[in-house]
């Protein structure tokens, strides 16, 4: 069985390479002739050398390392698209120079869809599509990042892919099922914990990702999602600025004056494995991944705040609430999650945790 994984972000590739190690290693899913590719995209830092290292351990037959291709836009948006649809072969040698008579499939495992993706599924008639999890959103299963918005492929894909569409998946692969609120639970599966050796080796072939030493000694680290109005939070975080870390968001990022910026070459799931005091650090944000990670990927319990009730969103916050509230039952201590109501309260958690600090 030869299988696909795509991923165009670092935590999306973490969970490739458990998922992949698991099914080459240890008899997940008891899999006959196993054997898989890896595409990266290049969406995020250090793209190129993270695949670098993970072409140099051998475990993928080939490892495609793509830039992300421009979008059609203009005039002739449709009739591009659709053209890409149709002649999928010339798409995908035109974008991506691949041929594709090398991308012959038996299943595809991808967090969800993309233009690459659907054209090479369209390649492999009896292929399994699987999706595994993209962090918080997938947890409430926000239709949106399966199936396309785009005019052409609503009217066209379906009958260019015999039959078939991105909500013809077979299953959903997360870390901790159990947080699910969506309503497809008859298609979750659970994603192995990470082996504790690849975990080891991982922090070794990583190693130039895990951070650097002054950053590893700030207590608060701010997630940034600049996407929203984060300013009157950034004015809390001011009054202890010699204590904050400003993380800009991968693919939105950001900076500020205020406070000391993480550098780019870094991964923060790395970053998070390498950090020997990560259980007294506290994370903020607004409901990044990135919170959930620790605990979710390695089983460690820094102390959280989200801050979502305090943000203007472009949705309404119940639809992940309630994935959080569960998440925060899973700590053995849950008082360290902590979600503050206004302002004020946000100002008093940090206070709280900073005493506690001082107190170690």
């Amino acid at each position: 069985m030869h299988y696909l994984y795509y991923c165009n972000s670092a935590y999306q590739l973490i969970n490739v390479l458990n998922l992949h190690w698991h099914r080459k290693n240890a008899g997940f899913e008891d899999i006959n002739n196993y054997s898989a590719d890896l595409i990266i995209m290049k969406a995020f830092y250090g793209a190129e050398r993270v695949a670098e290292i993970v072409e140099n351990e051998s475990t993928f037959e080939r490892v495609y390392v793509l830039d992300k291709a421009e979008d059609n836009s203009g005039v002739f948006h449709l009739l591009k698209s659709s053209s890409d649809i149709i002649f999928k072969k010339q798409y995908l040698k035109n974008k991506y120079d691949l041929n594709a008579e090398e991308l012959k499939y038996d299943v595809m495992t991808v967090p969800k869809f993309s233009r690459i993706v659907a054209a090479i599924w369209q390649l492999n008639k009896n292929c399994e599509l699987q999706l595994y999890e993209d962090g918080l959103a997938t947890y409430f299963f926000d239709l949106d990042l399966i199936v396309p918005r785009s005019r052409s492929y609503k009217l066209l894909y379906k009958r260019f892919n015999y039959g078939r569409d991105f909500l013809d998946y077979s299953g959903v692969y997360l870390i901790a099922p159990e947080l699910f609120i969506g309503e497809i639970k008859d298609k979750i599966r659970k994603l192995p914990k990470f082996d504790n050796r690849y975990l080891e080796q991982l922090r070794t072939e990583f190693k130039e990702f895990s951070g650097y030493e002054d950053e590893l000694k700030k207590n608060l680290l701010w997630f940034s999602q600049s996407m929203y109005d984060e300013h009157e939070v950034l004015d809390v975080l001011k009054k202890y600025k010699e204590d904050v870390l400003y993380c800009p968001h991968p693919r939105y990022p950001s900076s500020s004056d205020d406070f000391m910026v993480s550098r780019n070459k870094q991964i923060w799931e790395m970053k998070a494995l390498n950090m020997k005091n990560i259980n007294d650090t506290c994370l903020i944000s607004i409901n990044s991944t990135a919170l959930f990670n620790p605990k979710l990927l390695f089983d460690e319990e820094p102390y959280l705040i989200f801050v979502y009730k305090l943000v203007k969103l472009f949705y309404d916050y119940s639809l992940f609430e309630g994935t959080i509230k569960l998440f925060k039952e899973e700590y053995s201590d849950p008082d360290k999650v902590m979600i503050p109501e206004t302002l004020e309260e946000l100002d008093e958690c940090i206070k709280m945790y900073m005493k506690k600090v001082d107190e170690k």
